[in-house]
């Protein structure tokens, strides 16, 4: 089990690096280059439509929602600490009030 903890952890780090890079200007122009090279160079035509068909919209595509979701947690949790610091102080300040 601690195997499969330390994979999985792993796996979550480099999907949240992903779908930060892939959020970039870096990777647009990355992408409109592949998607201009098929035009440019029509031998690279079967290439770039698989790249861009297979890889990059069906691999990729499941790393950026697992990033997602790793960031989404990540957030919920934040803000759940967030607003329980917050009650604990709305709680003392209620106390100070009181005196």
């Amino acid at each position: 089990m601690r195997i499969l903890g330390r994979i999985n952890r792993f796996g979550e780090r480099i999907a949240v690096h992903i779908t930060r890079a892939v959020a970039t200007l870096a990777c647009f122009i990355v992408f409109n280059f592949i998607a201009v090279a098929g035009e440019l160079w029509p031998k690279a035509g079967p290439f770039v439509a698989w790249l861009s068909s297979n890889y990059l919209q069906l691999v990729l595509l499941s790393v950026i929602m697992m990033g997602q979701e790793v960031a989404g947690r990540k957030a919920e949790r934040r803000a759940q600490r967030d607003h329980e610091l917050i009650t604990r102080i709305e709680e003392r300040l209620g106390r100070l009030e009181v005196r």
